[in-house]
């Protein structure tokens, strides 16, 4: 089963913009992607290269009607959070094993919380799959596969700001 990761706009910023180390070599071959919507937040202030190893993929109409419906069910949350779960869902309904990366805890706090709920399986099929991490998580899969070394994974981890 082929496995995807979603990174949202907090993540993307800890993994590839605060880190001293490029870890876009150590996630190729992986499929790591994050939609048009974070890539807009990632890039509005500050002037960022989008890491090669991300794929940018827009949100479908479905998708975009979640999003709509998301913004009332989660007012607090950022677009691009909320565009990360509406592509994580189609993902997820597809048979897609989902991974999606937040460092935002609140998001993640309230979007679990609605991925379980076993009410709203019937209206959001595939949500019940969607696993969740973090990027302390992304660092130590990467070190437990060989692809970072113990002291990046260290350095790295020290320089993570989750919100």
């Amino acid at each position: 089963m082929n496995t995807c990761k979603i990174i949202d706009t907090c993540t993307l910023i800890n993994l590839f913009s605060e880190l001293p180390v490029d870890l876009s070599l150590c996630f190729s071959g992986y499929d790591v992607i994050t939609t048009d919507a974070v890539i807009t937040e990632y890039t509005c202030k500050v002037p960022r290269k989008i890491p090669s190893c991300i794929s940018v993929a827009g949100l479908d109409e479905k998708e975009r009607k979640r999003l709509a419906d998301f913004e009332y069910l989660f007012p607090n949350l950022g677009v691009g959070e909320r565009s990360v779960y509406a592509k994580a869902l189609s993902l997820a309904a597809e048979g897609c094993r989902t991974v999606i990366l937040s460092d935002d805890k609140i998001a993640v706090r309230k979007m679990s919380a609605f991925s379980v709920d076993p009410k709203l399986h019937d209206f959001f099929p595939g949500a019940e799959n969607i696993i969740w991490g973090d990027s302390v998580d992304a660092l130590e899969k990467l070190r437990s596969k060989k692809r970072l070394s113990d002291e990046r994974f260290l350095i790295s981890k020290k320089k993570i700001r989750p919100l």
